[in-house]
């Protein structure tokens, strides 16, 4: 039920408009994508605490469009950056640096 639910949303937010709203404004939406995640995170950890079972459907469900929207939003981002096809040593870059600031904090 909810996986199928959740892929139909992320193939609606994959979607050419949808795209071309996120390349319009990347930080705003990068920032809401972020949230999203989080809350999706949190709210399936609280629905077990709180026995609350639309948190159970609610959680994942955010976690997965967040994530959806997320990827798109970075590649939007890398594509930008990238210049001369350069594409794979952009996104090497960003994956390094990427992993250095989690681990740093």
């Amino acid at each position: 039920g909810r996986d199928l639910v959740s892929s139909v949303f992320s193939s609606l937010l994959s979607s050419p408009p949808a795209v071309a709203l996120y390349t319009t404004f990347p930080a705003q939406f990068r920032a809401v994508a972020e949230v999203m995640v989080a809350v999706g995170i949190m709210m399936e950890i609280l629905a077990f605490e709180w026995g609350s079972s639309w948190m159970i459907f609610a959680g994942p469900f955010l976690f997965s469009i967040g994530s959806s929207m997320n990827s798109i939003i970075r590649a939007c981002i890398l594509q930008h950056f990238a210049k001369n096809n350069n594409n794979a040593d952009v996104v090497l870059k960003e994956a390094n640096q990427d992993k250095g600031g989690k681990l740093v904090g």
